[in-house]
């Protein structure tokens, strides 16, 4: 396991790892965001936690639910491996995720969240203070279709992480995480006639003076007047719109 975790005393333990062990920095991140009021939720007894100071609980509600979503998205791609890599039957995935070979429901439950959580993208609503949105052009050919700066969420991708990411990728704009505001989520047929694409959209204002050149995966880049969205591929010229609300 790249992970070591050795206990000193009754109360106190030591986490190592090696840097090649975290190339993302996700084990850091976790630390730095509130690892320990994460694990102060497991301390304390059920009973306990109404009397805690609500400003500390509120912390450690926050604490917990983002160890709680990091964790289940692994979990989820970790379902989606065993079963399509390593050929592991339904009933040893039930057990191995709960512990008992009939809770198949739970298996296949999680299982086709992960397929979804691996067909999920991102796109992100860059407007400049001047009114201006960015789109980008992916093909060389004249008749390709603007769209908004986005892509795949990774299979252990925070949505919010990868819409940064994106944007950064494709445009060269850079944002925050905490500057992009959710928008909502879009469903859109896939290019398996059986599954649909879940697209969550952002929203983030940036300063009229902003440049874009195209990245990686962009052919070309633009600025687009609000009222000239309409070239944008339907469903991104709807999310355009959605966002007026956010000016």
């Amino acid at each position: 396991m790249p992970v070591s975790v050795s206990r000193t005393t009754g109360t106190a333990a030591t986490v190592v790892w090696e840097p090649a062990d975290d190339p993302e920095g996700r084990i850091a991140q976790t630390l730095d965001a509130g690892l320990a009021e994460a694990l102060t939720a497991l301390g304390v007894p059920a009973a306990d936690l109404a009397s805690v100071d609500q400003f500390e609980r509120a912390k450690i509600l926050r604490a917990a639910a983002a160890l709680h979503a990091e964790l289940t998205r692994r979990i989820r791609y970790m379902t989606v491996i065993a079963r399509n890599v390593d050929g592991m039957t339904w009933g040893t995935l039930a057990s191995t995720l709960t512990g008992s070979s009939h809770a198949r429901s739970t298996a296949r439950s999680t299982y086709d969240a992960g397929m979804r959580q691996l067909r999920a993208t991102v796109h992100v609503v860059c407007r400049r203070d001047d009114g201006y949105v960015l789109a980008v052009r992916r093909g060389e050919e004249p008749d390709a279709r603007w769209t908004l700066p986005g892509g795949h969420v990774g299979p252990c991708d925070s949505p919010l992480v990868a819409a940064a990411r994106e944007l950064e990728t494709e445009t060269g704009v850079q944002v925050a995480p905490p500057a992009l505001m959710e928008a909502g989520v879009w469903s859109t047929p896939g290019r398996d006639p059986n599954a649909v694409d879940n697209t969550t959209a952002y929203y983030t204002r940036v300063p009229a003076h902003t440049v874009a050149t195209a990245g990686d995966g962009a052919a070309e880049v633009r600025w687009l007047p609000l009222d000239e969205t309409y070239v944008l591929v339907p469903t991104h010229d709807e999310i355009v719109a959605s966002t007026r609300r956010f000016s």
